[in-house]
């Protein structure tokens, strides 16, 4: 649940043994490798000015989230995704334990 994430190519050959118990994944895939993308943990507060043409993700991984698009304010339960197409800059505020953020070009 702490581990950063980690970026690869998709139609890679992946094997692997569990060390330590079960896992739990979570993907952003994208169809082009050209297109501009991030994913990031947030533990507590985050704050980021987002700019046009951007989709801005956020998963509330163990614990309540709240999520704000500017004036547009969103609780979000544990093991739920949101997302928000942004057209225009934007300010997104993420209050957590545990999240996972993601933006991606439109």
């Amino acid at each position: 649940m702490h581990d950063a994430p980690l970026c690869f190519d998709g139609a890679a050959a992946t094997d692997c043994q569990l060390i330590d118990g079960p896992t739990q994944d979570f993907n952003l895939m994208l169809r082009h490798a050209c297109l501009p993308a991030r994913m990031v943990r947030v533990h507590a507060n985050a704050e980021e000015l987002v700019h046009a043409s951007k989709f801005v993700a956020v998963y509330a991984i163990s614990t309540r989230a709240s999520v704000r698009f500017n004036a547009e304010e969103l609780y979000v339960p544990p093991a739920t995704l949101v997302w928000r197409h942004v057209t225009k800059a934007a300010t997104v505020r993420i209050a957590c334990e545990h999240a996972l953020w993601m933006e991606w070009s439109a």
